[in-house]
């Protein structure tokens, strides 16, 4: 909450612009985190024996 308050100047008012960067970086990070673990995962079936 401190981050959105005093990094990204998001006040306690709901505007669209503010709702869309929020919904813009929460979707970022949605797609980092599953590409991470996406890659993760192909990288440990390759490396185990069969």
């Amino acid at each position: 909450m401190v981050h959105f308050r005093f990094f990204l100047h998001l006040g306690l008012k709901r505007k669209r612009e503010d709702l869309l960067s929020v919904l813009f970086s929460t979707s970022l990070l949605i797609i980092m985190v599953t590409g991470t673990i996406w890659i993760m995962a192909n990288l440990a079936a390759r490396i185990t024996p069969i």
